[in-house]
């Protein structure tokens, strides 16, 4: 009886180890972008840019009273947003990443900012590289000025991988 109980909760082990365990690296479809903080991508994306290829930066939430000012569009309902911008002003350079709640039309809101995206945001200078572009529920707005082609196609890349 004892061997035959001692099997039983082996076997009772083994299925709930093999029902609890990883599965393979699948996260139910989602991709790495669907889940990663905002923050954490904004640094996901600066990734492989030399320190001297862009401006000092903070990052840091974009309150919903601030969405007009950032990504120039009312706020929207359950969205959250972070903006990366220069401490320093003067430097024409924005990346900014909004997530809109499930269910919202992301590419309604994707197009909404693209429409009204201001590149001489800045007055004293302007992006002369912006891109609009949306994956999963995350779209990503980025203005870097002239001379940042390579760098802002880094940026790029770097978003669009993480929903590869």
């Amino acid at each position: 009886m004892k061997k035959f109980m001692t099997l039983f909760l082996c076997a009772v082990m083994v299925l709930t180890l093999v029902a609890c365990g990883n599965n393979g690296g699948s996260n139910g479809g989602n991709k790495e972008g669907d889940t990663m903080d905002l923050t954490a991508m904004v640094d996901k994306l600066y990734e492989g840019i030399k320190a001297d290829n862009m401006p000092m930066v903070m990052t840091q939430e974009v309150p919903a009273e601030a969405f007009e000012g950032v990504f120039f569009i009312p706020a929207v309902a359950g969205a959250q947003g972070v903006m990366s911008e220069p401490m320093m002003s003067s430097v024409a350079w924005s990346v900014c990443l909004l997530r809109v709640a499930d269910g919202t039309d992301v590419e309604a809101v994707r197009a909404d900012i693209e429409k009204n995206v201001n590149p001489a945001k800045w007055l004293c200078v302007e992006a002369k590289n912006v891109d609009v572009i949306a994956n999963g529920n995350t779209i990503l707005l980025a203005m870097t000025g002239e001379g940042n082609e390579a760098t802002h196609k880094i940026i790029v890349d770097n978003f669009n991988a993480l929903w590869k």
